[in-house]
């Protein structure tokens, strides 16, 4: 309830998304319900171009990590979080290196997979299936309290048929 999300358009006529952190406390994400759902012990390949922003302080941020988080009921992982469970990935270059976001940098492709659990219970209605993009807030300079993230990401690809280029 805290966040914006809004669509965006760069100078040479790229559209993307854009989450403005409106809070100096929250988790900044973005959630995109998986309508027909995953296939139990898929693996699904992702490619997505991701940048930051400043903090909802308007600050410089350096060294953040996003992750991609694939939320599904999963009986393999009941008794940690509750009736569903979130399998979490830091974004990672094409070589599988973490990337560290930085302020004002370009835009970075980011590539990954995951493999839906043999525990993922696909009748289980009790959560909505789920993918979201998640960046922690950052501590600020200037009040020494945690700032929500501002981020950008565009050109979301998934697929079923092996990695993405």
């Amino acid at each position: 309830s805290s966040e914006v999300v809004s669509i965006k358009t760069e100078s040479d006529g790229n559209r993307y998304w854009d989450v403005k952190s409106g809070s100096t406390s929250v988790y900044t994400y973005v959630i995109q319900d998986v309508e027909q759902g995953f296939e139990r012990g898929v693996t699904y390949y992702y490619k997505v171009r991701v940048k930051l922003g400043n903090n909802a302080n308007g600050e410089a941020i350096t060294g953040s990590y996003i992750t991609l988080n694939v939320r599904y009921y999963d009986m393999l992982k009941l008794g940690q979080s509750g009736e569903w469970y979130a399998h979490t990935y830091t974004l990672s270059d094409k070589n599988g290196n973490v990337v560290s976001f930085n302020s004002g940098g370009d835009w970075v492709d980011c590539y990954g997979s995951f493999t839906i659990s043999m525990g993922y219970d696909p009748a289980n209605t009790s959560i909505t299936e789920q993918i979201t993009f998640f960046c922690n807030p950052q501590t600020s300079t200037s009040t020494g309290a945690l700032a929500g993230t501002d981020f950008m990401f565009d050109d979301f690809q998934i697929s079923t048929e092996g990695p993405i280029d």
